[in-house]
């Protein structure tokens, strides 16, 4: 394992990540965006919606970054 993600407002605390880091021995990442579990649940409603209309492989949806 590289890397573990977290999210939520403990995510965004740096002395956790490290604490984490250090217990783990792998790096800990957050992503950009302050509500990932919102924009993934938006983007999932968005894909469904857009299925209808499209094929689901060709509808683009915002992400985040880490």
């Amino acid at each position: 394992m590289e890397r573990i993600v977290i999210s939520g407002s403990a995510g965004r605390s740096g002395v956790i990540r490290q604490l984490l880091a250090d217990t783990t021995g792998v790096a800990i990442v957050a992503p950009d965006t302050e509500q990932p579990a919102l924009l993934g649940s938006a983007n999932l409603g968005k894909a469904l919606l857009a299925s209808a209309v499209t094929p689901l492989g060709k509808t683009r949806c915002a992400s985040s970054t880490i």
